[in-house]
């Protein structure tokens, strides 16, 4: 959990520097990256944006999507509730600490201040979130008026997700077992 949480905040060759686990978790987090910007089902929902918020797309989609998992967490999710989950999460990460680069620690403290995970099934959450990703782009750009298309189209992407999601559990479930099998410890 915590080397998929590293997997943004990490480049570059992984070379033993961290333990396994983490670099797992990084390993991961990557092959689900490329997995998702390949899949039909996203590329669908990238292209129900009109041009002028087509290039902030990709960025839209991701947080809906997590906005969709947080908001219907129950649906895909049983073994476990979304707060009991989010607090795992942010104790998974900060159990790793020395190996977190200085970003990725006040990240988490952040993420846990706010409980981030959970509060994405928020609509405000989302808004805001798109907001604060806007500023930080220097130049100026549509991100933050992105929210208001999207929840024209919600319906249609919570398609989309419903559709992407469960081939995502699959696809990290084999890569996970494949991973497993191919450990030499």
């Amino acid at each position: 959990m915590a080397g998929g949480f590293l997997g943004d905040f990490v480049k570059g060759r992984l070379n033993g520097q961290r333990p396994n686990e983490l670099e797992a978790g990084i390993k991961l987090h990557r092959a689900i990256d490329v997995f998702t910007d390949r899949h039909v089902q996203v590329k669908t929902s990238h292209r129900r944006f009109p041009a002028h918020l087509r290039r902030f797309a990709p960025i839209v989609t991701d947080i809906v999507y997590d906005h969709f998992l947080a908001k219907y967490w129950d649906q895909f999710h049983t073994a476990q509730s979304l707060p009991a989950f989010s607090q795992k999460a942010y104790q998974s990460v900060k159990a790793h600490q020395t190996h977190l680069p200085d970003q990725a620690a006040f990240v988490i403290e952040r993420m846990e201040s706010v409980d981030a995970l959970a509060a994405y099934k928020n609509y405000a959450f989302v808004e805001s979130a798109l907001v604060r990703l806007s500023q930080r782009i220097t130049r100026e750009n549509s991100l933050a008026q992105s929210y208001d298309f999207f929840l024209t189209i919600e319906k249609e992407l919570f398609v989309d997700f419903g559709l992407f999601f469960p081939e995502l559990v699959t696809f990290s479930q084999q890569w996970i077992a494949n991973a497993a099998t191919q450990d030499p410890s």
